[in-house]
């Protein structure tokens, strides 16, 4: 993956997003990157009868949006330089855009060459959507880039243990590598994980192979390999995060497999992964 020069927020001014735009800086802070900040502004529905009152109203939302663009974004700044000084203040540009949220990111990513996504979130209905949100989840599935997600109680502090959770997918050595040089500016601990449902699972690597790997390849990496045997995958995911006071949960999304069955609508509600965490996903 090429450095990552620019990234985009997207913000509904919510107390949810304010908390991930100071994420947003942070990173972009140490990645050196600038930041899009997209607002998104619903269109009013369209009656026969009363267009020029529909097109009124929507322009006033549009209106009102560019002064709360300026108040988020001072506050988010202010709020950042007083708990975590930035050594390189990003450039912050604001975008207002009528649409729908969840076609619209995607679209205005691709289009401004984008290297990363970061929302925050809330969660709402379907096993993936409590944990990251409705809106957050379409992004994740159409966006071409890597998407950082925040969730609503996430706390910004530091960087220091990354956990990488691999199904063991003959590119997770790739996907690994690509998670590395990303965070390189973090330099933080690299723990690969991987949760064992059965004995003698068949998988097209295994961790003996990332260990051998990237010993040959990246021996300053600063990584360790966890192969947990465990029934649930999601509870053991989050122990795994509680235990080693993970500060990151990095996964691949590919169009199918572990990503999907791991946030599948089938697991029940005590199997979710309650994560407190930001999770990055890699595309």
């Amino acid at each position: 993956m090429k450095k990552v020069n620019k990234i985009l927020f997207p913000t509904d001014f919510s107390a949810t997003s304010q908390n991930a735009f100071r994420f947003a800086l942070w990173f972009a802070d140490k990645l050196e990157a600038d930041i899009d900040l997209l607002h998104v502004v619903y269109p009013e529905a369209e009656p026969m009868d009363f267009p020029v009152l529909v097109a009124r109203a929507t322009k006033q939302k549009m209106e009102a949006a560019k002064d709360m663009v300026k108040i988020f974004m001072d506050t988010g700044m202010a709020q950042v330089q007083a708990a975590h000084p930035l050594q390189n203040v990003p450039n912050v540009h604001a975008d207002i855009e009528m649409g729908i949220s969840s076609v619209l990111i995607p679209e205005v990513a691709k289009t401004d060459n984008v290297d990363m996504i970061i929302m925050g979130t809330q969660g709402e209905h379907s096993t993936l959507e409590r944990i990251v949100g409705s809106v957050t989840s379409a992004v994740i599935r159409k966006a071409h880039c890597p998407v950082l997600v925040v969730p609503e109680k996430a706390q910004f502090e530091h960087l220091t243990t990354v956990a990488y959770a691999t199904d063991l997918s003959e590119t997770d050595p790739f996907h690994i590598w690509e998670t590395g040089k990303i965070l390189s500016p973090f330099s933080p601990i690299l723990r690969v994980v991987h949760i064992e449902k059965e004995a003698n699972e068949k998988k097209p690597i295994n961790m003996k192979d990332l260990e051998t790997f990237f010993a040959n390849r990246a021996p300053a990496l600063q990584i360790n390999f966890h192969n947990i045997r465990a029934g649930n995958v999601m509870e053991e995911l989050e122990n795994f995060v509680n235990i080693w006071e993970v500060d990151l949960m990095v996964m691949h999304r590919p169009k199918r497999g572990f990503f999907e069955k791991l946030f599948h609508t089938s697991f029940t509600k005590k199997e979710v992964f309650h994560t407190h965490v930001p999770l990055l996903i890699i595309k």
